[in-house]
């Protein structure tokens, strides 16, 4: 996956009551205090880091070491996160190709199901270590991507594409490896592969791409070699903003910016922040989404420094609702990062404060949960739902009871759209709650603020005559 897209989501929801699905599943770290080393190598093949990848295998991690969920290996991820020189470098350094994860997955059906060229290691003396190996470029061509699961790379095809492969590579695979690339040529390709001028023919054909689109080729270059200069160049050269098949280039400033804020190089940031502006004035897609569906608003929203850019997106078209993995919005997750600039910028360009299918947590939950009255304000006045209930049935003023936050719990009580007699999933009230942040005498008045807004519960008795008397140690478990 790509880092931005998952990184961003990474440890950014407390996975408490409301159960957030946890975004890196595929980094959980294992339990063993020992296997911390192992565990930075999936977040290296995840960012695609290769230095990272050879200082951590010098510091004795272990190529093949094991996620604590799922059973992944980093060559697992690399390959579910599409990332190719992270791939070639584990690989070249020996792991294992036939390892499966605990669904039954090798890496290299990952790659498959990615679109990914997976090159299988050579067997040498009954270990995974390769003969001989040079990597292939990441992206360069259409033929290497597609050439998965159909046997071992000859050690040129980087430098020559027109060179036979050897061991398995079976004519059918050769001949939809020209048609991807021929663009249609569906019978000169058949004709000539039967005639015996099969490699040529992919060498020709693949020139007849990159002539094609080799330009686009080269700006996606240019922007994950975060340089604004050549990017501006090629798009004011008239290249495609939205590549051809290498990777889009939106996707890929995405990626070249999580990395430069991860190793905290603001400088990198900001080329890479204008670059992605650069993209989207030149009309490539705002919503462009990475292979587990984020969205560019998404994979922007958990960091403030991201405003200017985010605004320039919303400008171009950046649609604020799509959601990205887990159903989560670009809002919810500036909700629960804090960050004020950017809940404001998505609100005013028609961001939806309210969940679109019942039972989950809204980002007013969320704000109520991060005990931020300025949000909660904010949202209530964007047309956030009070009386949403999550998945346990909880509204915002459970949650805010539950929490103790007693501010949030005054000033949800006096709204008059509050309702006092929804019930949670096991079927009580929050008026049995209101004890654990109000004395006798304050719930009485509270109560009585909102007698006149809710005649009768769902019981059939007055709030005053179904509410508990008042104990101060009852708890959340009630």
């Amino acid at each position: 996956m790509s880092e931005m897209f998952k990184k961003p989501l990474q440890q950014q929801f407390v996975q408490e009551e409301e159960n957030w699905p946890v975004d890196d599943v595929m980094l959980a770290a294992p339990s063993d205090v020992q296997d911390e080393v192992d565990d930075r190598m999936h977040e290296a093949a995840a960012r695609n880091d290769v230095l990272e990848l050879e200082k951590l295998l010098a510091e004795g991690a272990d190529i093949n070491g094991r996620s604590s969920v799922v059973g992944n290996t980093p060559l697992h991820v690399a390959a579910v996160e599409r990332k190719s020189k992270a791939i070639d470098f584990l690989l070249a350094h020996g792991a294992d190709t036939s390892l499966r994860n605990t669904l039954g997955m090798t890496a290299a059906e990952y790659a498959k199901n990615e679109g990914l060229a997976l090159a299988k290691a050579k067997t040498v003396a009954g270990n995974n270590k390769l003969s001989h190996y040079r990597p292939v470029p990441a992206r360069k061509s259409l033929l290497y991507r597609f050439l998965i699961g159909f046997g071992e790379f000859d050690d040129n095809v980087a430098a020559k594409t027109g060179t036979l492969f050897r061991n398995g590579v079976t004519v059918v695979a050769a001949v939809a490896a020209m048609l991807l690339i021929a663009d249609g040529l569906i019978p000169l390709a058949v004709m000539l592969a039967g005639l015996g001028g099969m490699p040529q023919v992919v060498a020709a054909l693949y020139r007849r791409h990159m002539k094609k689109y080799g330009d686009e080729e080269k700006l996606v270059e240019a922007v994950q070699d975060n340089d604004p200069r050549m990017v501006q160049f090629y798009l004011k050269k008239g290249v495609n903003p939205n590549g051809c098949g290498s990777g889009f280039p939106l996707v890929e400033a995405a990626e070249v910016l999580e990395r430069a804020k991860v190793n905290d190089k603001h400088d990198k940031a900001e080329k890479a922040r204008e670059i992605i502006s650069l993209l989207v004035e030149y009309k490539a897609d705002p919503n462009v989404r990475d292979d587990i569906g984020n969205t560019m608003l998404m994979a922007l929203s958990s960091d403030s420094a991201n405003l200017k850019t985010i605004n320039t997106l919303l400008l171009h078209g950046a649609d604020p609702n799509l959601r990205g993995e887990y159903g989560i919005s670009p809002l919810e997750l500036a909700v629960s990062r804090k960050n004020k600039g950017i809940v404001d910028a998505l609100l005013e360009a028609g961001a939806n404060p309210n969940s679109e299918k019942p039972g989950q947590v809204t980002a007013l939950h969320l704000a109520v949960r991060s005990n931020d009255k300025y949000m909660v304000e904010t949202l209530l006045e964007h047309g956030a739902n009070l009386n949403a209930q999550n998945e346990k049935g909880y509204t915002p003023l459970f949650q805010a009871v539950l929490d103790d936050k007693r501010a949030l719990v005054d000033r949800l009580m006096e709204d008059p759209r509050t309702d006092i007699s929804i019930r949670n999933k096991e079927g009580k009230t929050v008026q049995e709650f209101l004890p654990l942040v109000y004395t006798e005498e304050e719930m009485k008045q509270a109560l009585s603020g909102v007698f006149t807004r809710h005649a009768q519960d769902a019981g059939g008795k007055k709030p005053q005559e179904s509410a508990p008397a008042p104990t101060r140690h009852l708890g959340p478990g009630i």
